[in-house]
């Protein structure tokens, strides 16, 4: 979704949906000069970038982006040409990258091939398949099993996904003997939390690791990353180079090790507000660090791991229970193919954990499952935790690039 720039009112405009790719390469200057397409530096065929785009600054409006991040309420990101040019650097191949460029996750070859499930209007997708080097080619379908034939007839090298799309190739019987999966050599994933028992089932499935990573369309580009050879299952790693993160209490103060904090990130491809959405922009953009929503929990080790966001977060007896722990505990269930956790008033008024449970296509809802669940829960979580309602359901409520819709949970 790209706003017209008239919905900027900059005099500073350049339509960059169509002309700023090629404004920049024909301005081939350094990063810090004013962006501008000089007319001896266009060759024939883009001859009418000369009368369209106008004498552009770094700092300049360069276009808005739709983010919904799972909520109702519908926002606009507004961004600037350093950002664009910024994240738009080749960072996995230019031998000297800009010092404050993002860095790259996955070591690149000559012969990468990009297969990325993700719709064109999640940045990820944009990252992985157009503004990093690694994809020369990119074949998306989210329907599990033509994700499977796609792959094993193109052999891309990188498989790029969402964990629910992980968890509907799993729940195909025999998958890894029906459908040659040879050719991928790494696997990433993100849009939300990946669960351990997914990873764990891909990694004895395929004999691959995923390279769970988290990043958000206001700052467009992921900043943190699981790295090979360097994966904690389960967490989204650690800040990748060009960005640096903080967690924070609610008044500011740095929280300790092991302590949870509302996860803040700064980097150069941060965009700059929302769009006509003034309170909302003071809320997120402070300073130069973005604020994410996200709730993090940070090891000794420098691993970060999601507790889910900070409304989310359920406040039972007085205590804090991250919906993220409670559905990695359901899904440890062979049955189960993914779950959801929010809160729900009880008869005294009171908050309690509720689960809603997608089963796998060859498990049967029964009470001996429910039985199955519940104890399992009771085995791994403090009693304050565990779900006081279990909900069977075909599928859960997502956005249109597969994250959990959990406000529409709430409402069932």
């Amino acid at each position: 979704g790209t706003v017209p720039h008239s919905a900027f009112k900059s005099p500073l405009a350049c339509n960059v949906k169509r002309f700023s790719t090629k404004c920049a390469a024909a301005n081939n200057t350094n990063n810090n000069a004013p962006s501008m397409a000089h007319p001896s530096k266009i060759v024939p065929n883009t001859a009418k970038i000369v009368n369209t785009c106008m004498f552009t600054r770094p700092a300049a409006r360069s276009y808005a982006k739709f983010t919904n991040s799972g909520v109702p309420a519908k926002k606009y990101t507004s961004a600037t040409h350093t950002f664009e040019t910024w994240v738009a650097v080749d960072v996995c191949t230019n031998p000297t990258p800009p010092p404050c460029a993002p860095k790259c996750a996955i070591p690149p070859t000559a012969n990468n091939t990009n297969a990325n499930t993700a719709t064109m209007a999640f940045p990820y997708k944009k990252s992985a398949t157009l503004r990093t080097p690694v994809a020369s080619n990119t074949a998306s379908n989210a329907r599990s099993t033509a994700v499977l034939k796609t792959i094993e007839t193109f052999k891309p090298t990188i498989f790029v996904s969402v964990p629910t799309v992980y968890a509907a190739i799993l729940a195909l019987p025999n998958f890894n003997e029906r459908y040659n999966l040879s050719s991928i050599r790494m696997c990433m994933s993100a849009g939300e939390v990946l669960p351990v028992s997914t990873w764990k089932a891909w990694k004895d499935g395929t004999e691959l690791e995923i390279l769970d990573t988290i990043g958000c369309t206001e700052t467009y580009h992921t900043f943190m990353s699981n790295r090979p050879g360097e994966i904690r299952p389960g967490s989204s790693g650690k800040p990748i180079g060009g960005y640096d993160v903080r967690l924070v209490d609610d008044d500011g103060n740095d929280v300790l090790t092991n302590e949870v904090g509302n996860l803040m990130v700064r980097g150069e491809s941060t965009a700059l507000s929302y769009l006509h959405q003034y309170e909302k922009s003071r809320h997120t953009f402070r300073g130069e660090r973005l604020f994410t929503g996200d709730q993090y929990v940070m090891d000794k080790d420098g691993y970060y791991w999601h507790q889910g966001r900070g409304d989310d977060m359920l406040k039972v007896g007085g205590l804090w229970v991250s919906p993220t722990e409670v559905e990695n505990a359901l899904s440890d269930h062979d049955g189960v193919a993914e779950c959801a956790v929010v809160g729900q008033y009880d008869d005294a008024g009171l908050i309690k954990p509720k689960a809603f449970v997608c089963l796998r296509e060859d498990v049967v809802q029964s009470d001996e499952l429910l039985g199955e669940l519940l104890k399992l829960c009771a085995s791994k979580l403090d009693a304050h935790k565990r779900p006081r309602w279990v909900i069977f359901v075909e599928h859960l409520p997502r956005t249109a690039t597969g994250k959990l819709q959990r406000f529409k949970l709430r409402e069932q």
